[in-house]
């Protein structure tokens, strides 16, 4: 209401209560209906500003649910993609297997892609690998190949294990033995045996080689009773 207006109202009021017989008694209840429209108004404002802050707030909560189901869309949204993509791998290692497999019982065996070559990491010592080396080269064959054989005859001459009772792991006081990672070319058979003897020996597969290995530079350097044969295995 606007101060021409409540200037025009109070005129109105004024002279309501100058017409009336009892001036006094019209100003009182001019008074008090004044006084209950103003408590019904401040009432009505006190109920509208509840009703904005509920409203508020209940938008509030519709933002904040609106942003946590889009979260949880986009959430459920990735899992689902990477399920697809974990299934789709898993489709396409499967083929790749089973092509694998078909490729090697379908192919000839052929020297280029090393068939018969077992990889692993031996344990021996670096001379007799040194001494390996050298024998290789002087055959004009590949490592892998004189390993085989080595091994091979090792396995032949070598007697019985007997069962061992001592722990797997000890210290021998023997010095370094190098990990060295190299091939054996060796067929499925004789792999075989190797890895029962090497268990019958509680030895590792690597050890076993190694053994060999190390057996064959000592007897290879008494046989040439040369001033360069390997150190230590004469």
């Amino acid at each position: 209401m606007s101060g021409k207006q409540r200037e025009t109202r109070a005129a109105e009021l004024l002279a309501g209560v100058r017409r009336s017989s009892d001036p006094e008694r019209a100003a009182v209840g001019e008074i008090e209906w004044l006084e209950r429209a103003a408590e019904t108004a401040e009432r009505w404002q006190v109920q509208e500003e509840e009703f904005l802050a509920r409203a508020i707030e209940l938008m509030r909560r519709t933002e904040q649910a609106r942003g946590a189901a889009t979260r949880a869309a986009s959430e459920r949204t990735r899992i689902e993609r990477d399920r697809r993509r974990e299934k789709e791998r898993l489709r396409k290692n499967a083929l790749a297997r089973e092509r694998y497999r078909e490729r090697r019982l379908t192919e000839p065996a052929r020297f280029d892609k090393r068939t018969g070559s077992h990889a692993l990491a031996i344990e021996v010592h670096p001379t007799a690998y040194r001494a390996v080396k050298t024998e290789a080269g002087r055959l004009h064959i590949s490592i892998p190949i004189l390993l085989g054989q080595v091994l091979r005859a090792d396995l032949e001459s070598s007697p019985e294990p007997e069962p061992v009772r001592q722990p797997r792991w000890q210290r021998t006081g023997g010095g370094r033995r190098a990990n060295q990672h190299t091939r054996v070319d060796v067929d499925a058979k004789t792999w075989e045996l190797v890895r029962l003897d090497a268990l019958a020996r509680s030895l590792t597969i690597g050890s076993r080689v190694g053994l060999a290995t190390e057996r064959w530079a000592r007897q290879t350097s008494d046989r040439s009773h040369d001033e360069t044969a390997p150190v230590g295995f004469r």
